[in-house]
């Protein structure tokens, strides 16, 4: 992608996706764990899901000489200290989320670790909303963010009735699943927008205040993944 000052997002040092394991066992076929350690080249795994919850019971890479790090993350509106929702379902601020991003920028800021893989189950919602935070503090614009996004799994942006899109930003909220891609931007740009009206700034404002990532741990990980 393009950023706002003109760079490029640079390929191969950042991947996301789906699941490797089912049960705790390696579900990869052989052909992938080819693709992870030669092709690729993995050094990092970044693991979304929650410890013994939803994670098959992983706690390490299921591929050779990968650093491992579970950290818990939950999607979209979740991420922000002032989401509060009654209806149509109960839903608030998960307080796991400024330390799990805190670190997950920790371990961009490293040269050492790329190029890193990260992922939840279905690679669509938790890993949406950190490429989201990652390709928009380097500048990528909200249009390409939400083309990215919408390449996942048929989700949109927000719901569509008679042919248009809804103004909420809010596909699904629900027993089965929260997305509402389009509400997680609008709530960065109303609480963390800054003069420049940039969604950049807004999200290194919201990633600074909220979840103390170092601003120089931001500053190296544009030097690494821009050119």
């Amino acid at each position: 992608w393009k950023t706002q000052d003109g760079k490029t997002v640079k390929y191969e040092l950042v991947y996301r996706g789906g699941k490797t394991n089912n049960s705790g066992i390696n579900s990869c076929a052989a052909y992938d764990n080819e693709l992870f350690s030669k092709t690729l080249g993995v050094k990092t795994e970044i693991d979304l899901r929650t410890q013994d919850a939803d994670d098959g019971g992983q706690s390490s890479s299921v591929f050779d000489d990968v650093f491992y790090y579970k950290t818990t993350l939950t999607q979209c509106n979740y991420i922000f200290p002032n989401f509060e929702q009654e209806e149509p379902y109960k839903r608030s601020y998960d307080s796991r989320s400024k330390y799990s991003i805190r670190e997950i920028f920790r371990v961009l800021a490293d040269e050492e670790n790329y190029p890193v893989f990260f992922h939840c189950n279905a690679g669509a919602d938790r890993t949406g909303t950190v490429a989201f935070l990652i390709n928009g503090v380097l500048g990528v614009s909200y249009e390409d963010l939400t083309r990215d996004f919408e390449l996942t799994s048929g989700r949109y942006r927000s719901a569509i009735v008679d042919g248009k899109f809804t103004q909420d930003g809010v596909m699904q909220d629900n027993a089965d699943n929260y997305i509402a891609f389009g509400k997680m931007y609008q709530t960065m740009m109303k609480d963390y927008g800054t003069e420049d009206g940039s969604l950049a700034s807004a999200i290194e404002n919201y990633l600074v205040t909220v979840c103390k990532v170092k601003k120089e741990e931001i500053e190296s990980m544009k030097n690494i993944m821009l050119e």
